[in-house]
């Protein structure tokens, strides 16, 4: 018996597509971030549109231009204020040692009391602390080594996301209409789709990342009001810091708390530093991102919780997005598959 034409269509039509993923699969990063920040700045194109009387290619590259120019400007000025900063705090540290006189009699004198109540330092030095000091010094190589080693790459997936931003704009209602036409689903579901995927990329968007700043500049100025000497570099470590799961900005400010702590600070500053960041910084993560993107997605915020942790474990940094896109795409094809099988029920029992 003959395979329909429609059977051997629908295998090339499968098998033509799983090549085409393998094809793109090491461009796939770039070309999803460049989805990404189109659905994100995807209004202010529409108004560079109307600007330039609908003029697709140039409306495109202006915005594409534009975005290039406020990501790399203002992210090479902070490089070197942050460095310039680590510095100084760096030097501000050294000069802490210094004056509080913990030099090699002092530690020597600390030695002399362990090894009286019976604690053998030198086994505990041998055995602990100089492995763990080499370790510590072996990740920070690796790490500085993989980023150096790995910016031709960076270079490469930022160009190739700012041409894929460009297409994504210019061409975004033809790319769109290719996907409806090719899903297995009614006009009506397929742009139910379409508004969830953009409701969650902004949702992400304004939940995550804009919390993200907004604890980094708050960090930045309780660090500047107490007199910390690099504010600009602590408030870019806390915004990053922020972006990881259970500890966030606390991996910053609870370092720098002890530091106060030991270098003399009054009691009440050091307690009123310490509050200011649990109850004003940290708070802005559990109001701001449960209830954007939960009110935007309508996803219960332990379900974002966990989507948030599996991506960061599956996908990396990048999870942050993936994670709670794939969840809340997976909520909605449930529902559209519940509703057909309700319908075909009816429609059977009928």
């Amino acid at each position: 018996m003959p395979v329909p034409s429609r059977t051997i269509i629908s295998a090339l039509f499968i098998g033509i597509i799983f090549v085409t993923l393998f094809v793109f699969r090491n461009l796939a990063t770039a070309l999803i971030l460049g989805l990404i920040v189109a659905v994100i700045i995807n209004p202010f194109y529409q108004r560079v549109r109307k600007l330039f009387k609908k003029h697709d290619s140039l409306s495109a590259l202006v915005v594409v231009l534009l975005i290039f120019g406020m990501m790399i400007g203002p992210a090479v000025a902070l490089l070197f204020l942050a460095l310039n900063e680590m510095t100084v705090a760096l030097s501000s540290f050294l000069t802490f040692i210094d004056q509080t006189g913990f030099d090699l009699s002092t530690a020597g004198s600390i030695i002399v009391v362990l090894e009286e109540f019976g604690i053998d330092t030198k086994t505990i030095l041998i055995s602990h602390v100089i492995p763990l000091l080499n370790q510590i010094g072996g990740s920070f190589s690796k790490i500085f080594l993989e980023f150096f080693s790995n910016l031709p790459r960076i270079f490469l997936d930022f160009f190739l996301m700012l041409v894929g931003l460009f297409f994504f704009l210019k061409d975004g209602k033809q790319i769109r209409s290719f996907f409806f036409q090719i899903l297995p689903l009614s006009e009506k579901e397929s742009s139910h789709l379409a508004e969830t995927f953009n409701d969650v990329i902004l949702a992400i968007f304004w939940g995550q990342f804009l919390t993200a700043i907004a604890q980094g500049v708050l960090g930045g100025l309780g660090f500047y009001l107490f007199g910390f000497g690099a504010p600009v570099f602590l408030g870019i470590l806390m915004t990053f810091a922020s972006l990881i799961p259970f500890i966030g900005p606390a991996i910053v400010y609870l370092p720098a708390t002890l530091y106060l702590f030991v270098s003399g600070a009054a009691a009440p500053a050091v307690l009123l530093f310490l509050s200011y960041n649990l109850f004003v910084v940290s708070s802005v993560d559990n109001l701001v991102k449960p209830l954007v993107i939960g009110s935007k997605v309508k996803i219960h915020p332990a379900l974002i919780f966990f989507s948030l942790i599996g991506g960061l474990r599956f996908f990396g940094p990048l999870g942050i997005i993936y994670g709670p896109l794939i969840v809340a795409l997976f909520l909605l094809l449930s529902d559209l598959y519940l509703e057909k099988t309700r319908q075909q029920s009816l429609f059977d029992h009928d």
